[in-house]
Formats: structure tokens, sequence, C-alpha cells
């Protein structure tokens, strides 16, 4: 992504590598290593169009993958799951 002001405060931006975490019915993801631009001034991360996209295909395959798993297991529903992906 091109650099260019924060939408926000008017920040410089800058690529970073950023880390997100969800927390989707009993499952916590945290997903590290997004490319993203962060603002200098506040803090603000942002993606472009394609990696948020990506994020989400993700997310919702870790997710669907994670049931069908614990399902096989037969796993007690209520049992919190921790994943972590680096990308």
């Amino acid at each position: 992504m091109k650099n260019f002001n924060c939408p926000e405060c008017g920040g410089k931006t800058q690529d970073k590598s950023i880390q997100m975490a969800y927390e989707l019915k009993d499952t916590h993801i945290t997903i590290k290593n997004i490319p993203a631009k962060v603002c200098q001034k506040c803090g603000n991360e942002l993606l472009n169009g394609h990696t948020a996209k990506d994020v989400d295909l993700l997310v919702n395959r870790v997710t669907e993958d994670l049931e069908r798993f614990a399902k096989s297991l037969a796993l007690p529903p209520k049992r919190i799951h921790t994943i972590s992906l680096a990308v």
C-alpha cells in the first residue's frame, strides 16, 4: 500500500506488521504478521481491502474447521479454544 495520511488524525502512516485478535463464540483467534499501515500519531491501523478480505476468510475457515474437529472428538460445546496464527 502507498503511504498516505491517516483518515482519523491526518498523521503520517508507515508500513508495519500488526496482530489482530478475534473472539468468536468460544474461540479466541490471534493472527500475527498482518501487513498494514499504522499512523505514527494516533496508532490507527489500516488494512487494504484485499488483506481485510483474506483475514476474514482465514478466521471463518479456522472457526469452521475447529467446530468440525471439536464435533469429531465430541468436545463439550462450552470449551474455550485458543488459536494463534502467523501469516
